[in-house]
This record gives structure tokens, sequence and C-alpha cells, in this order.
């Protein structure tokens, strides 16, 4: 597991007692979890009271008649006729099953966001880079990954869109008061929101409608089809300052001559660096951003659409990080790496952590 040097950290259940009542039957199929609702037939049966054979006799009167006044207990209780098909009408002639279901709908695609075609890909740390050792090989061994199209956010979600959430009361706040945390300053509301949580980002994502990427996803995007890459653009090391191609600041490693774009240790305006092939800025530097994925180790064997462990229910649960940030300084030949993994606790809500939100076609 890499933990990496921040900057800062710091159904029920419903039971239905049907008592003296007879269940006959329950509508409707299963809805989603969310919006799950059903209705219950219920045929009640006479008062306890007053049941001599006389009365009985005298209220019921024939068969015919206690089933015209309850329509409900009609029908449970009145016989099916039997059809046997002489007068039936002619009918259509059969379905054809053997033609093609009908797809279902695909969910339109937003216009912040691009559509990340489906494919396999390589994933995990590309052959000849040279900086796999420095990672403890958690980015070990490369495997192939089958990945459905869906679609991602082109740029990382900013200060000010993150505020319509915490008013919302659907997102908590974040940490503020830091150079490097974006929240609280009115110079800094186009720039990514930073200083919150794996929560955070996982509420403000179901807030719009959408999702955390999987890991595999956010690797998907990143490379941009390249899959034996070690950066969005290819092999060629980060220099920032001739390319545009990851925010990363330069006051730390002024001397390196790998330094960044930004003269100030914070981030960028969102969208400040060059588009890959697919379209997605910022994918390298800025910030940094959560996937939906706990962290594990990988395994060599084929995946399609991998969605990671199940969290654990006890102690902290880390969740992978994907994507350098602003203060990578002099780390961002290596840091910088679209097969670059960090690990994040669900407290941790540094300066580094921000949000990029996928959806399902």
């Amino acid at each position: 597991m890499i933990r990496r040097p921040s900057l800062s950290s710091a159904a029920s259940s419903i039971v239905l007692a049907l008592a003296a009542h007879s269940v006959v039957g329950c509508a409707g199929p299963a809805l989603a979890p969310e919006d799950q609702t059903g209705s219950i037939a219920i045929a009640h049966d006479a008062p306890a009271h007053d049941r001599t054979d006389g009365a009985l006799a005298a209220r019921e009167g024939s068969r015919e008649a206690m089933l015209e006044q309850a329509p409900l207990v009609d029908t449970v209780l009145r016989p099916t006729p039997v059809d046997d098909g002489r007068d039936a009408a002619p009918t259509s002639p059969p379905a054809d099953h053997g033609a093609a279901p009908t797809p279902a709908p695909r969910a339109p695609l937003p216009d912040d966001m691009v559509e990340i075609p489906g494919g396999v890909f390589k994933m995990g740390c590309a052959a000849g880079d040279p900086y796999c050792a420095e990672s403890a090989h958690v980015e070990q061994p490369q495997h192939a990954v089958m990945v459905s199209a869906f679609y991602m956010d082109t740029v990382e979600v900013s200060v000010a869109q993150y505020a319509r959430c915490l008013l919302a009361g659907r997102c908590g706040p974040p940490q503020s008061g830091a150079g490097t945390t974006n929240w609280g300053r009115t110079d800094r509301e186009d720039h990514p929101i930073n200083g919150i949580t794996w929560q955070d980002a996982h509420d403000y994502c179901a807030f719009v409608g959408r999702r955390l990427p999987t890991e595999a996803e956010w690797e998907r995007a990143a490379r941009g089809g390249l899959d034996d890459a070690m950066y969005t653009w290819g092999n060629e090391e980060p220099v920032c300052l001739t390319t545009n191609r990851a925010i990363t600041s330069n006051t730390i490693a002024s001397a390196d001559p790998y330094q960044g774009c930004l003269t100030d240790d914070h981030s960028a305006s969102v969208g400040a660096s060059l588009p890959n092939a697919f379209g997605l800025r910022d994918m390298l530097g800025n910030v940094s951003e959560f996937t939906s994925t706990v962290f594990h180790f990988y395994a060599s064997e084929a995946q399609t659409d991998p969605q990671g462990p199940t969290a654990p229910t006890e102690g902290d649960v880390l969740h992978v990080q994907r994507g350098c940030l602003f203060g990578s300084g002099g780390s961002m030949a290596s840091q910088c790496r679209v097969s670059a993994r960090w690990t994040v606790g669900m407290s941790d809500n540094g300066a580094a952590n921000g949000i990029r939100c996928a959806m399902s076609p």
C-alpha cells in the first residue's frame, strides 16, 4: 500500500402483521431499493359477532349476491371460466423469438462529460517503466482489463459546483484555511474542490446523479488509448513549462528540470491542461481524484469491469486515489504516471483530494 506524502491530512425492517386477515396477492414487480413499494390485496372476513346460522343466512343471501357486494373477494373467489378456444377471435402470429432483443435506452451524454469507449487495455505499470520499482510493486503485474463504455467528467469538480451540494445539505464541509486548500477563497471558485474525504466525493457524485469511477475506468480514461505509455500523452517525461500537460507547482523544487506550470503552491483553474486523446483535462496534475475501488493487489488474470473487493466492515477503509497533485514538484516524473496508485483512508481530507465523476450510459 502506498500512502502519498500529502500536503495536509487531517432497512430498517418493516413487520406487517395481518391479524384476522387473509393475504391473497401482492402487486407489482420489485423496484429499485430506494423506491421499493408494493401493494397487498386483503380479503376481510365477516365481523366475528352475530354469527348464528340464521343471521348469517339472512345476511349472505345467495353466494352470487355476496360476490357482487365484495368485488375484492370476487376477483379471488369467482371461478375463472374455462376457455376451450372455440369462440376465440383469430390471434396474431407468434412473436419471432429469434429476433435480437431491443437494446436498453442509453442515457444522453451530458454537455460536461465525454464518452469513454469500451474496450480492452493494459492496466498497470508499463513494460520498461523505470519508476515501477518505486511503487513497491503495487502497480504490477500489468494485466488485461475489459471496460464497458462509460461517461466521465471532462474536468475536475470545481469549488463552485461543490458549494451547491454543501448548501443542499448533501455534502460535508471541506477543509479550509490552509494555503493549499481552495474552499472559502473567492479567487478560487473555478479551482478544483479539495480538502474533502472519500465520503464527500461519493456524496457529491450521487448528488448530481453520477458516481465515482472505478480504478479501472479511471486508468482506461487517463490512458486515452495509449496502452504502454507512462503518461496521458506518451512516454516523454513531463516538463510542464513547455508542454502544459500536467499542472503542478514549481516552488517545491525550483531547480528541478521537471518544474510545474504554477508559480504558487496551489492548484490552477479546472481544465488548465491540454486534453488527452479522449478529451479529458487535468487527469494528471492539479488535484488527485478518488475512485470507488478499495485498495487491493493486482492479479495477473484478465478481468471484465472489475469493481475491486468489498469494503471491510471493521477498521479503516483504504480507497484508491489516482492522478498526481499540484505539489508533486520534483517527483512529477514518477508521481504523474497514469499507473501510479495512492491509498487514502476514510478520514483523510488533505489538499490533494479532488473529485471527478463518472456515469453509466
